[in-house]
C-alpha cells in the first residue's frame, strides 16, 4: 500500500459554490486505488444559521409572491447540510464522482469494479487529479480529510 494523496482541509463561506483542484503522481500501476473521504460538520444544527441559509434559498429560488412572511422555523424544512463531493481524473480523463450526502466515505476503483458513482479503470502512472466540489458551506468551518491509497495484491480492500 502507497500513500498517493494525504490532505486535510478546512472550508469557510468564502470557498462556497468552488471546487479544489488535488493533483498527485500514480508511479507506478496499482491493482485498485481506495479513497478515503470524511468532513464534518455535516448536519447545519445552529437554527439562527439554518432559518438564515433557508431565507437566502428561498428569495433565490421562489418567486417573490412564495417568500415565507413568518419568520423561518428551520424544523418546518428537510435538514440542512454542508455538502462537499469528490471526484476523480486520470491521465485518461473523468473517471467518476461520490456525488452523495455521505460525509464519511471509502471508495474503491479498479480495472474490473468501482464504487458507485466512478467507471473501472486501470491505475495506470501518470497524473491523477481529485477534485473537492464545494456544493455548500452553510455552517462553518467545514473541516475534513482525503487520503488515497494504491494497493496491489488479490483481495479487494
Amino acid at each position: 500500500m502507497d500513500i498517493l494523496l494525504e490532505r486535510s482541509f478546512s472550508l469557510c463561506r468564502a470557498d462556497d459554490k468552488t471546487n479544489v483542484f488535488l493533483p498527485f503522481q500514480v508511479a507506478k500501476p496499482y491493482q485498485r486505488l481506495i479513497i478515503y473521504w470524511n468532513y464534518a460538520p455535516h448536519l447545519v444544527t445552529d437554527d439562527k444559521i439554518a432559518a438564515q441559509e433557508i431565507q437566502r434559498c428561498c428569495r433565490r429560488y421562489l418567486p417573490e409572491d412564495k417568500w415565507p412572511d413568518e419568520p423561518i422555523d428551520p424544523k418546518q424544512y428537510e435538514p440542512i447540510f454542508n455538502f462537499v463531493t469528490v471526484s476523480l481524473d486520470s491521465p485518461s480523463g473523468y473517471v467518476g464522482c461520490a456525488h452523495r450526502h455521505d460525509a464519511n466515505m471509502k471508495l474503491i476503483l479498479s480495472k474490473t469494479a468501482a464504487s458507485p458513482g466512478f467507471e473501472p479503470c486501470p491505475i495506470c502512472p501518470g497524473q491523477w487529479r481529485a477534485v473537492l466540489h464545494v456544493h455548500a458551506v452553510i455552517q462553518e468551518p467545514v473541516i475534513g480529510s482525503l487520503r488515497i491509497v494504491g494497493e496491489d495484491g488479490e483481495e479487494l480492500a
